[in-house]
């Protein structure tokens, strides 16, 4: 009985969770498919909830639960030719 009281506490408080925004300037992006090419990547990162991402300004705004491991992202992008760094 407490382990599944427990279990239910830490599964409402997730219900809770605050979403957070990412700023980050990439690199590397030329074009649509470049731009699609990252998003993809993004969004195909684990505790991505959604990616936008802006050409011209050569950046991306990610919508996250939890901290992203900006070296596992970089990994991911930089075999699609990428990088990104966060922006202010």
């Amino acid at each position: 009985m407490k382990k599944l009281l427990i279990t239910a506490v830490f599964a409402s408080l997730s219900l809770f969770a605050t979403e957070k925004e990412v700023n980050m300037k990439v690199n590397g992006m030329t074009c649509q498919m470049c731009a699609k090419s990252v998003k993809e990547t993004l969004m195909t990162t684990e505790g991505v909830k959604d990616a936008k991402i802006y050409l011209k300004e050569g950046k991306a705004v990610v919508k996250t639960e939890k901290d992203i491991d900006m070296k596992a992202l970089n990994e991911k992008l930089k075999k699609h030719g990428y990088s990104a760094e966060l922006s202010k």
